[in-house]
Parts: C-alpha cells; structure tokens; sequence
C-alpha cells in the first residue's frame, strides 16, 4: 500500500503501529546479557596488555534473519560493541531499507515496501529464546534525498518510530548508505553469520589506553566502511587523557597492529568517546590532531576514519539559586543567564533555568568539569555574577543578594 503525505494500515492484516508495537512491547521481559556487558567494560578498565587468543568456552550465537528489505543481526562481539555508541547493552542490530519505503522527492511512504510481519516474527523469536535485551533499527536512506522536516514521508516515518518505541530499549534512526553500499550485496554480507575464530578475533589486542582489531565480521565492516585494515580504539575517555598518555598513544597503537600482523602505515577507524568536559575533549583532540592528515601519516596511519560519541550516561549537575535583597526578602522577578567560555558559546542554548517554588530558580543542561558564569539580574538591582565548575552528578545551592541600584 502507499500512503500520500502519511502513515495508514496495513501489511498482510496487521497494523504497522501493532507489528512493531508488539515485537517491542515485550523486550523488557527479555533477560540481561551478563556476559556481554561484562566482557566489554572488562576491556576498558585499565589492565596489562589484553590477547584474543582465551580458551573460554564460547556460546553458538543467533544467526542473523533476513526479509523483505530488513536484516536482523545479533551483535556478537566486542569490536561491534565498541563501534556502535550503544555497545554496552545492544544484542541485535536491525537495518530497514528505507530507501524503498521513501520516495525520490520524500513526500510518498510506502509501508508495504518493508515485511514488517516476518520482521515482527523474528523478533518475538528471539524474545522467546531469552536472547534480545536491546535493539539498535537502522533506517538506510541510500541515496534518497531525506529532510525530516514536517510534511515529508522521513519526518513521519521518524517520528512514528521516535514516539513508538520504548527508549530504554530500543533505539531508532535514519542514515544515508555508507560507501555507496548496494543494499542486496550488503544483506548478503550481513546475513552470514561470522566465525568463530573471526568472534574470538574482534577482542582485539591492547591495555588500559589503547586497543586495536582486526576487522573480521560483515557486521563490523559495515559500522566501519570497506578502506578501513583495522579498528584503533582509545579505551580512555578523551576527557580524562593526559598528555603523556597522548603521546604514547599513536606508538602503541602501530605495535599492536603489527603483532596483529596488519601492514603498516595502516588505514585506521578511530574510535574514542569525548567524555562529558568539552574543554578538555577539545584541549585533548587538538593533542591528537584531528583533521591533521600529514600528522597522522608521519605517525604511521596512512589514513584515519573517525568514529566519536560524548559519554552521556553519568548525571549532569544541577544548580539551585536563590534571589534575596539586601534585607534578606526574595526577589521574585529575577533572571538567570548562563554563559560558557567562548569555545563552548552553542551550549548555552542547552541550559534550562525554570522557577522552582515561589523563591528560587532551578538550572539544567550544565555540563560537568567545565566552568560556566551566571549572571543574576533583577528590575532595580545592580547584576550579580559567579563563575563555577561542578562535578558529574552534584546538585549545589547558592543565595545571591543583590544590591539596590
């Protein structure tokens, strides 16, 4: 069926809102994958040199499924993790082909394009096996020229999935073909399932800084693109690098890659997580000299892919202000404005300050470890200003007292 300007009913008597309502709607009952959390965050704490070659007895995993313009693949290893920004708790990859549900100009959304049932199906499959916790959807675009902006067939079919699925669950959204990737030869890739030697492989070799992989399963070569010889991943936040540890990053990194065997100068993905402080991460990436090619190539990479994502599961802070005149009485009709330095002048529009009870202001969208200024500024009253740096999770209270102009 296609659908002008929207979505309607049906694949083969079910409702699309229902098929994948309910594939999701039970994956809270679905149990935890202890092992493949523990063994991704037993990668990055800091440790003596990590090798591939255990003998820890492996379970068989899944097999991937494939439909009518879907591909479902369980995640099975600890490179596809890293590559992915939700590593530590995805145990299946799902990748639609949206650029046949999507017409050229954006406007038309065939839904009978995609087998949502068989994909519904796999899915409660399984669920029934106890194997699916969190699902990562991918909506490939191809070469479509997509706006998500109101009105066309990618903001309704974005925001369908968007309100649909549970987020702590489920995660959705759509991305152009990578690398020109013709859809029926990628399904072919995906749809094999990888080795056992190529899953034991995918620990890669390295410490507590650095680790380097070979790039052995379809599922990771499709994260990485087809260039790349392997995967160079800083275990580190960047944010929490020290100097020396930059510098003897890119070292250690060609090590390793040689005892991988992978010739040098090498083409490398580069995967790092920014952390929470954007100064330092900047300060920490200039170290590093990203977008310097002629550094990178006299450091041994031939080239680099840069795969990047900010650690957003800590808590950010939260800062509590209340007003008060020289005589101690709140100033009801106050105004707090948050400024960052100039390097991070676009998080403002971040920042939230709303009243919280009839005497003071509550303000969200801080970030941790970097210093911001507020200003409190009232009718009457000469302006009040504070610079302060807070840490990961704090909530602080502050009473600023204005003078009389």
């Amino acid at each position: 069926m296609v659908v002008e300007g929207g979505i309607r009913r049906t694949v083969s008597g079910w409702g699309w809102l229902g098929l994948l309502t309910l594939a999701v709607a039970v994956l809270p009952l679905a149990p935890s994958q202890a092992r493949v959390v523990a063994e991704e965050k037993a990668a990055a704490k800091p440790a003596n040199e990590v090798s591939p070659n255990t003998s820890k007895p492996m379970v068989e995993p899944p097999k991937p499924v494939a439909g009518k313009n879907f591909v479902v693949v369980p995640f099975t290893t600890e490179l596809q993790r890293a590559l992915h920004r939700s590593h530590e708790t995805a145990t299946f990859y799902v990748l639609i082909n949206v650029a046949a549900m999507i017409s050229e100009n954006d406007k038309v959304l065939d839904i009978g394009a995609v087998d949502f049932k068989s994909l519904h199906d796999a899915l409660q499959g399984f669920v029934r096996a106890g194997l699916l916790r969190r699902v990562i959807l991918t909506g490939d675009t191809g070469t479509r020229d997509v706006s998500w902006k109101p009105g066309t067939a990618s903001w309704v079919l974005i925001a369908w999935l968007n309100n649909v699925v549970p987020t702590n669950d489920f995660s959705s959204y759509l991305q152009p073909s990578l690398h020109g990737r013709d859809w029926n030869a990628t399904v072919a890739k995906l749809s094999v399932a990888p080795t056992e030697e190529a899953i034991r492989n995918e620990r890669g070799i390295g410490d507590g800084l650095v680790k380097v992989y070979p790039i052995q399963t379809p599922l990771s070569r499709c994260f990485c693109g087809p260039g790349e010889d392997c995967v160079v991943r800083i275990i580190k936040r960047l944010d929490q690098l020290t100097p020396e540890e930059i510098r003897a990053f890119p070292e250690r990194a060609k090590t390793y890659a040689a005892r991988l065997g992978i010739k040098q100068p090498f083409k490398a993905c580069l995967v790092l997580n920014y952390g929470t402080s954007r100064v330092k991460s900047n300060r920490a990436e200039n170290q590093l000299h990203m977008g310097d090619d002629s550094w990178w190539e006299a450091q041994g990479f031939e080239w680099i892919m840069l795969t990047a994502w900010n650690d957003m599961r800590g808590t950010l802070p939260t800062l509590l202000v209340k007003v008060v005149g020289e005589d101690g009485a709140s100033v009801k009709d106050a105004k707090i404005i948050v400024y960052y330095p100039e390097e991070l002048k676009r998080l403002e529009a971040g920042v939230l300050v709303k009243k919280d009870g009839n005497d003071r202001w509550r303000v969200y969208g801080l970030l941790d470890g970097d210093d911001f200024t507020f200003t409190v500024q009232a009718p009457g009253y000469r302006r009040a200003s504070q610079t302060l740096n807070l840490s990961e999770g704090v909530t602080k209270e502050l009473q600023v007292k204005l003078q009389k102009q």
